[in-house]
């Protein structure tokens, strides 16, 4: 799940890919024949991606690995890339391979528009990789995505700002017993100057932040099988209604409204007006010309916790099904994976690295102070649910759950009201994967 704003629904969305124009998202039968090029000839795969320098290096080093193979390479920010993507899909003309959304991953593949890469995969070894997160995006059998790097639920803090205040810092063990919900909110109210809008947390009503919590305590978003909503429970509901005690009544963290108004969590974080921030192993931009000591620190932890539960969010590549070059496709996407592109990644990027030896040997000692946090996260991490219809779900329900941190409504009344809303939508879709419509 991702923070950028759509301009197309995922409703709309929804009906463009069922309409008779959307030549990608139709029958298999009527996909274009797949035409690979022989070892001789050379191959140009278009690649889609949302950042614009981020795989600079992966791809000389594919293209010399493979010299009979170029990459075109082409920048959209998130903003731009859904709605190009879309058009793309739907005009016959999709990328070879493209950044792909994890909470979409089921709606594209019960239209047949991902070329599976189970085969493809085959030859990494899943030993040397967290391959549990990869293996979470199976579906009916199959891999479709490839994962070069993951996120999990973490916390950023200002050491400077602590020490200053006299509160302890939070412990660097992850989960610690010293880290329970009580004692964030403590540290929250005590390093909270509201008047002078300077915060104990901002990016507390975070949707993957509280869900953890919820999930933590016995809690789920929908049913295993994908045709029920489950936020309206007790676990959710303390969740939330908690976080948002935080915002309202102990006045330790940022309503959304302010958050925005400063320019966002990360802004907040970077300009000394919150003590943490919460990230999903991201660092905020401008934190290396920042004049304070930071360091990562993990989740708090509910005392009566059924078990640690954190956020996982994976990096992922699908490859269309209507490509002309699916195996040259399919070879970038595994490479993205293997050893030579994930030392590459592990180099420049904040998030964990597929790779254990890239996370273990180049990721970790790299730092910051706290980065061990995130990979032992990994252990308790789970992602949104992917289910055909959980897309429409969050467009549906997300922009409810803001009145719950305005104090506009109970997190009670907000799930109630979702509820009918969200399992009629799931039945619409059919399950998890389409297969009960």
């Amino acid at each position: 799940m991702s923070d950028r704003k759509k301009q197309v629904s995922r409703r709309d969305f929804l009906k463009i890919a069922a309409s008779g124009g959307a030549v990608a998202f139709g029958s298999l039968s009527n996909l274009p024949v797949n035409m690979i090029a022989s070892a001789q000839d050379m191959v140009t795969l278009n690649v889609w991606h949302t950042n614009e320098t981020e795989l600079n290096a992966v791809i000389e080093a594919f293209e010399a690995a493979n010299p009979n193979i170029s990459i075109d390479f082409q920048y959209y920010p998130w903003g731009a890339f859904f709605d190009n993507l879309q058009t793309a899909y739907a005009g016959g003309a999709a990328p070879d391979v493209h950044r792909q959304d994890d909470d979409e991953i089921p709606f594209f593949v019960q239209r047949g528009a991902l070329a599976p890469l189970t085969e493809a995969l085959s030859e990494l070894n899943p030993d040397d990789f967290f391959w549990d997160a990869l293996a979470s995006t199976a579906i009916n059998g199959d891999v479709w995505v490839a994962v070069p790097a993951m996120r999990v639920d973490n916390l950023i803090i200002n050491k400077t700002m602590f020490e200053e205040a006299g509160v302890a810092l939070p412990p660097l063990d992850y989960p610690s017993a010293d880290w329970s919900w009580e004692a964030f909110v403590e540290a929250s109210v005590a390093l909270t100057d509201a008047d002078n809008l300077v915060y104990g947390m901002a990016g507390v009503h975070q949707a993957g932040h509280v869900i953890s919590h919820g999930r933590a305590l016995g809690g789920d978003v929908i049913s295993e099988d994908c045709m029920e909503f489950l936020m309206n429970g007790a676990p959710m509901v303390r969740a939330y209604n908690n976080a948002a005690a935080l915002v309202l009544e102990q006045v330790g963290a940022v309503d959304p409204e302010t958050e925005d108004a400063l320019g966002g969590r990360n802004e907040m974080f970077v300009n000394g007006q919150a003590a943490m921030v919460y990230a999903q192993s991201r660092f905020p931009g401008g934190i290396d010309e920042v004049d304070f000591e930071w360091e990562i620190r993990g989740i708090p932890t509910y005392a009566d916790a059924e078990s640690p539960s954190n956020f996982l969010a994976i990096e992922c590549y699908g490859v269309p099904a209507s490509g002309a070059h699916i195996e040259e496709a399919s070879k970038f996407a595994v490479f993205l994976m293997g050893q030579e592109a994930q030392q590459i990644l592990a180099e420049t990027k904040s998030i964990i690295p597929f790779n254990k030896a890239a996370a273990y040997d180049i990721w970790l000692p790299m730092g910051p102070v706290g980065r061990e946090i995130q990979v032992e996260a990994l252990n308790y991490a789970r992602s949104l649910p992917f289910a055909v219809g959980f897309g429409e779900v969050q467009d549906a329900v997300w922009p409810l759950i803001q009145q719950i941190f305005l104090g506009q409504r109970s997190a009670q009344e907000v799930f109630d009201e979702a509820k009918p809303i969200a399992d009629e939508i799931l039945a619409a879709a059919g399950g998890c994967t389409g297969d009960d419509m």
